[in-house]
């Protein structure tokens, strides 16, 4: 007997292969569409940021610093009497001051709530900071400490545009921090803005330390316009940096002229901050005697760090023989870990997401194969059971 036509169930079974294709599409479309474009756009933003701050040779400015808000923060599993690196007995700073930057050293002269100047210089990872001595604890007109800190955490009130955090506690580039352990959460361009200006591009990364949220500025060469940091192990804070105001000091060269800096805390605003500069020169030659602290040649100068003393030339550097602090002029300096590794699995980099995309497409394959294989055999089965069964013939 004949077999009936199949004209019927062809069209449908194509149908079914259609429609599996169509699911493995719209499957695969977003994470092809991110391992296409995120990357791309990320490294751009990466070089031409880099660009940007490599531009920057030297810098002088002066500036007002304003505190429109203050209020304590308290820190999970953190005494309240202090920050990093912050003696607990100081003044702090409230301007206005002065700053200088060549490609291995920078120096502030800023005023401080106690009235006294103090002048910071910072060279090859060691802070040196000179004010009024007290006439009851030595007999010179300056007082010299010198320790091991970055630029972030002393003096350089514009290094969070420029440096953040690590996983190891240093502070790194915007590019330094993709060449650790990390995590790109997204990365989108905004609406473009008014008159023809490209959108900013926000860009989301986490490492162990703290999740940040990026704005790049295509029309300030890509610096970064706006940060919000999100501490890993402080959930309950939050610290934005802020560039209301660009000046063109060169031109097509830009540099920060108003930064805003607040600190929240479960949504509150507890701090406030705005440092206004002027007179900014990028790229202009800045005379070594810009870097000397006036009156310290001679001076006494206590390394915190190694716990020695020493007297110190015109350019801050030793000479001489050394001899340990006496005990009645050590300084007590409060150092808090505010940042300790999260226990969680490590980050992924780009190469790993690279590698999670692939594995995703494995897997939706898989997936794919499983049910068409098992399409083909209910409807195999189905074949069957329409075909006729034969009869034994009889003898």
């Amino acid at each position: 007997m004949p077999m009936p036509p199949l004209t019927r169930e062809i069209p449908m079974r194509e149908g079914w292969h259609v429609l599996m294709a169509l699911a493995l599409l719209v499957a695969l479309g977003p994470a092809t569409t991110s391992a296409r474009g995120t990357k791309p756009l990320l490294e751009d933003v990466r070089d031409r940021h880099r660009a940007a701050l490599e531009a920057i040779r030297t810098v002088t400015y002066s500036y007002e610093w304003t505190q429109l808000k203050n209020e304590p923060i308290q820190y999970d599993n953190v005494p309240l009497q202090g920050i990093p690196g912050t003696p607990i007995d100081s003044a702090h700073e409230t301007g206005p001051g002065q700053y200088w930057q060549s490609p291995d050293v920078w120096r502030t002269r800023s005023l401080y709530s106690d009235g006294s100047r103090v002048d910071e210089v910072f060279r090859f990872g060691r802070l040196m900071r000179a004010r009024p001595a007290k006439k009851n604890v030595s007999d010179q007109s300056l007082k010299v400490t010198s320790e091991t800190m970055s630029a972030f955490q002393y003096g350089h009130g514009l290094a969070a545009l420029f440096e953040h955090w690590s996983r190891d506690f240093g502070f790194l580039p915007f590019h330094g921090l993709l060449q650790q352990p990390h995590k790109i959460r997204s990365v989108e361009r905004l609406p473009g803005q008014s008159g023809g200006h490209p959108g900013e591009i926000r860009v989301v990364l986490e490492n162990d330390k703290c999740v940040y949220e990026f704005w790049f500025s295509p029309k300030h060469n890509y610096l970064i316009r706006k940060r919000i940091e999100h501490p890993a192990d402080q959930l309950r804070h939050r610290h934005e940096d802020e560039v209301s105001e660009f000046v063109e000091p060169n031109p097509g060269q830009f540099f920060p002229a108003r930064i805003e800096r607040r600190s929240f805390e479960a949504g509150e605003l507890k701090q406030h901050t705005r440092r206004n500069l002027s007179e900014v020169r990028v790229n202009r030659p800045v005379p070594n005697e810009a870097f000397r602290i006036p009156g310290i040649e001679g001076c006494l100068c206590d390394d915190q760090t190694t716990g020695m003393q020493f007297r110190v030339d015109a350019d801050g550097y030793r000479f001489g023989a050394a001899q340990p602090i006496p005990p009645t002029t050590t300084h007590q300096t409060a150092h808090f870990e505010l940042f300790p590794s999260r226990p969680a699995s490590s980050p992924s980099s780009l190469a790993d997401q690279s590698t999670e995309f692939w594995l995703y497409v494995v897997i939706a394959v898989l997936v794919l194969g499983l049910c068409v294989a098992l399409f083909e055999i209910r409807w195999l089965r189905a074949e069957l059971r329409k075909r006729p069964i034969p009869k034994l013939g009889g003898n």
